[in-house]
């Protein structure tokens, strides 16, 4: 998992991902990302709901997963991008504290 997660963030950080939008966009960009979380959280919840109550009804279980399917898909659309930009934004942050070296965080900021 940490191999696959180091690939994924030196393909970004050669591709420079998070430059390629405009702040606004990449504003917009993690707080879509949350709400995704949140999002899922929320249905995951209701999911495990179903499985334990009797009372709800198998289609109420199927489409909570065709829904849940959806936004696992979305998510995995979003990580890489969203990731980035937080990256940046807390390197950026960093950098104006003056808790940086040559204008790299002392430690990079990785997030998976």
């Amino acid at each position: 998992m940490d191999l696959d997660a180091l690939g994924v963030k030196l393909g970004q950080s050669a591709l420079a991902t998070p430059f390629y939008f405009n702040e606004p966009n990449r504003h917009q960009l993690v707080l879509d990302y949350f709400h995704l979380m949140d999002t899922i959280l929320q249905d995951e919840d209701k999911l495990n709901l179903i499985y334990t109550t009797v009372v709800k009804t198998r289609s109420g279980f199927r489409f909570l997963r065709v829904v849940l399917a959806g936004l696992y898909t979305r998510q995995s659309q979003l990580d890489p991008l969203a990731e980035s930009i937080l990256q940046e934004q807390v390197s950026a942050t960093l950098s104006v504290e003056g808790l940086t070296t040559g204008g790299q965080p002392i430690r990079p900021s990785f997030f998976t």
